[in-house]
């Protein structure tokens, strides 16, 4: 449990740091699956901390069951619609990009099935879908309304950004009722 924390941390660390190597910060940063990796990875560490010195508070692992569930969308994104329908899976796990879009995310899948499940009430799948919602807003206002990023994931091809915020957030809580049922 320890170690597979500290492994979502340290991976995702070295494949921040590639990231930035060929891309400045403000271009790495405005990913769905960075952020969302990045959120695993200090909540894993968090977790690998408390655990080192006894439990791990109830509060972290809400918040980790969160990040998860941000991770689970990443994952699934990629399987489900990023891989077949507009980059192709050999673009999507080549580098770093293998570890961020399958290898993280399953691992924390695991690790939030095996020891960090939150005990809380269903109310949580809300909090478990909230980053994904606040980040489906910021994407929406960069791309539709102040056009200041290019519809990277194709989420708004044809107008169709309706359409794709309502699949996204309803897979974000498809994804949030199956991590905290299971």
């Amino acid at each position: 449990m320890i170690i597979l924390n500290l492994a979502v941390t340290l991976i995702t660390g070295v494949c921040i740091a590639l990231y930035l190597k060929t891309s400045p910060a403000h271009l790495v940063f405005r990913y769905f699956t960075v952020l969302s990796n990045c959120f695993s990875a200090l909540l894993s560490l968090a977790a690998a901390l408390f655990r080192l010195f006894g439990e791990v508070p109830q509060a972290v692992l809400l918040i980790k069951y969160s990040a998860t569930v941000c991770v689970s969308v990443t994952l699934s994104t990629v399987m489900l619609f990023l891989g077949p329908i507009v980059y192709g899976y050999k673009s999507l796990f080549h580098g770093p990009d293998l570890f961020m879009h399958l290898i993280c995310p399953l691992m924390a899948i695991v690790n939030h099935f095996a020891w960090d499940k939150p005990a809380g009430p269903f109310a949580i799948v809300f909090l478990g879908a909230l980053p994904v919602l606040l980040y489906a807003l910021l994407y929406m206002t960069r791309v539709i309304y102040r056009k200041t990023w290019d519809d990277f994931y194709a989420f708004n091809r044809d107008g169709r950004w309706p359409v794709s915020f309502a699949l996204m957030m309803v897979q974000a809580l498809v994804l949030a009722i199956l991590l905290w049922v299971l």
